[in-house]
């Protein structure tokens, strides 16, 4: 039985966009593993700081706060 080479290189080229989508899936999961823990935490409490200085969320937690 004959692999017509057309159909041969198709799979080959999904193959290897795979296996680079894969390596540059494993090089972001590299870079966030080595974020700065302090980073983080900074990047964190400013988040929070925003939402609770947003008015709905003010607004949220004083309605919650009467329940």
């Amino acid at each position: 039985m004959k692999i017509s080479s057309a159909f041969a290189d198709k799979d080959i080229q999904s193959i290897q966009k795979r296996m680079t989508a894969m390596s540059v899936n494993n090089e972001a999961v590299k870079k966030m593993s080595q974020l700065d823990s302090t980073k983080l935490n900074k990047f964190t409490q400013a988040t929070i700081k925003r939402t609770l200085q947003d008015k709905n969320v003010q607004k949220t937690i004083e309605m919650l706060s009467r329940v």
